[in-house]
């Protein structure tokens, strides 16, 4: 469940922060008259945001904060709660709205809830009570189209359906603009419902079987990913960390590093490539980044080479790989081992060399939300080294090469069945919607055309194979809020550089002006291989109208 954007309101789901807010609209007498009495303070409040947010993971309710889209000032809340699947119908209430309201609040508000519920959630119908004295709320709902179907003493009960909002909607043209079905940044379920019987069917297949863990369907994935890499080995891990954890760990089983030597790694990645390093207890030593590509900036490696550098970790950020011809030729000058780190970069590929295939090793990520992308957490090492494969069978396995014989102090890192099932099935399709991201991509480039955007570089064909699709600009905050009210969401690949985080104290006087910039500008817009033509047109609207004010 994502924000929901009107004309001039959108509605954003309630956080543990809000309750200050929250608290001050429900002990107002201006604005509580109608709703349940309130005991305790902010801190009450905040608790029960805490204990709401876990019934919202569950898909329970819904509790929304309502802010004005021109200045983001926060003028109410509404609730979506009492889900009654057998009746397919939900309820909605916690409506308040206070003086700092827009004109058309209400009805753009009211909108969003019936979008939300009849669009997003499937309920075919909406039940809701009202207080009887509140007779101006009882006449917006009626105006609506809402029946009341029954009344007591205190309350009037009404009724709404899906074709009620949608006739509605219809003769009220100048309504229809406000409620804009979010394109989303990636949606999964679309992507996995292209393939849902052959995943449903690989689903019982495992089940059937019996077998649950390093098993047949781990052997045939692990055979196919190493066939579509080119690699000689393929090893299914429980996830992308661990693949590049469990590298560096054979390489030290194996005496080519040890603790306290350096690893180089760009300053521009995700957190987890560097932790990979630190849980070895070796050093990274970051590396800024090239502002073209945002990848590791292979012509400042070699200034950063000391005498206890034992290996590279240039991570293929975005979907782009780097330079690899470049680095191997520096690696293999100054005997470095080169660690690819693949969590983005399934399939990419320069001169017919894919992504997992340039290095020592590499590690990939199947994270649902990945170009391959499993239905939970799984990865995958490749690598053509037979002594490092053994090595890596036995760690990601407790250390133990046969069963109750343990080589090592290894860890459990494996990939189930069922997993490895599902990216069989997905593997199939992966060159398919990776032309379609580089479709989106090149329409992106050509079309978006606004100077306050920076776009990415666009490399040779295959070398990109555009996870992400991240762009900068001076006023990204403006800007994703602007895209916001178009119904765009985008969302910050990545907001805090790894140099700058708490977890990294040690490393936060690190002068990385080139990261910190990155961190600072960008933002990534919608890609997958469902969007559609049109959802595409629209982002690249909203960009092209993206202005900032004097």
């Amino acid at each position: 469940m994502q924000s929901k954007s009107g004309k001039t309101i959108r509605l954003d789901l309630a956080v543990p922060d809000d309750a200050q807010f929250i608290h001050s609209l429900r002990v107002d007498p201006t604005y509580n008259t109608h709703l349940s009495h309130v005991t305790g303070g902010v801190a009450s409040q905040a608790e029960w945001l805490k204990n709401y947010k876990l019934r919202e993971a569950q898909g329970h309710e819904f509790y929304f904060v309502i802010r004005r889209i021109d200045n983001n000032v926060p003028i109410g809340t509404v609730r979506l709660y009492d889900f009654q699947p057998e009746r397919a119908s939900f309820s909605w209430g916690s409506w308040i709205l206070n003086k700092d309201k827009t004109p058309k609040a209400a009805i753009e508000s009211a909108l969003l809830v019936y979008a939300v519920g009849f669009e997003e959630l499937g309920f075919k119908s909406c039940h809701f009570e009202v207080r009887k004295e509140n007779g101006g709320v009882i006449k917006f709902h009626e105006r609506l189209g809402a029946q009341k179907v029954r009344e007591d003493a205190d309350n009037d009960y009404f009724v709404m359906t899906p074709a009620v909002y949608k006739s509605f909607l219809e003769k009220n043209s100048h309504f229809i603009s406000v409620v804009k079905k979010m394109i989303p940044f990636l949606d999964l379920k679309s992507i996995n419902a292209q393939y849902a019987d052959e995943l449903k069917a690989a689903c019982s297949r495992v089940i059937d079987s019996g077998w649950y863990i390093q098993g047949n369907e781990l052997k045939t994935f692990e055979s196919a990913f190493a066939q579509y890499c080119g690699t000689e080995y393929s090893l299914g891990v429980a996830n992308g960390l661990d693949a590049l954890t469990l590298v560096l760990s054979a390489w030290k089983v194996l005496g080519k590093i040890q603790d306290g030597d350096e690893v180089i790694v760009p300053a521009n990645t995700y957190i987890a490539s560097i932790l990979a390093i630190s849980a070895n207890g070796l050093v990274p030593v970051l590396v800024e980044p090239d502002l073209e590509t945002y990848n590791l900036d292979v012509t400042l490696i070699e200034k950063a080479i000391t005498p206890r550098t034992r290996a590279i970790l240039p991570v293929h950020l975005y979907g782009r790989l780097v330079d690899m011809p470049a680095l191997m030729t520096l690696a293999k000058r100054h005997d470095l081992l080169v660690l690819e780190d693949c969590a983005q970069s399934h399939g990419a590929h320069i001169d017919g060399t894919k992504a997992g295939n340039w290095g020592d090793a590499a590690g990939f990520s199947f994270y649902p939300g990945k170009n391959l992308g499993a239905l939970g957490d799984a990865g995958a090492i490749t690598t053509n080294d037979p002594i490092l494969a053994e090595t890596v069978l036995a760690l990601r396995n407790y250390g133990s090469h046969e069963k109750y014989r343990n080589l090592y102090q290894g860890v459990n890192s494996r990939l189930d069945e069922i997993q490895a099932a599902v990216l069989s099935v997905k593997l199939n399709y992966l060159d398919k919607e990776t032309q379609r991201r580089c479709e989106i991509a090149e329409r992106y480039v050509a079309e978006i055309k606004n100077p306050l955007l920076v776009l990415p570089q666009v490399p040779e064909q295959g070398q990109h194979a555009w996870h992400l699709f991240v762009i900068r600009s001076a006023h990204r905050s403006e800007f994703q809020q602007y895209l916001q009210t178009q119904g765009v969401q985008t969302l910050i690949h990545y907001p805090i550089p790894p140099h700058k985080q708490q977890a990294y104290k040690e490393l936060s006087e690190l002068s990385l002006p080139v990261s910190e910039l990155i961190h600072d500008q960008v933002v990534s817009l919608p890609m997958g291989p469902t969007l559609t033509d049109e959802q595409v047109t629209a982002v690249i609207s909203a960009c092209n109208t993206f202005a900032v004010r004097d």
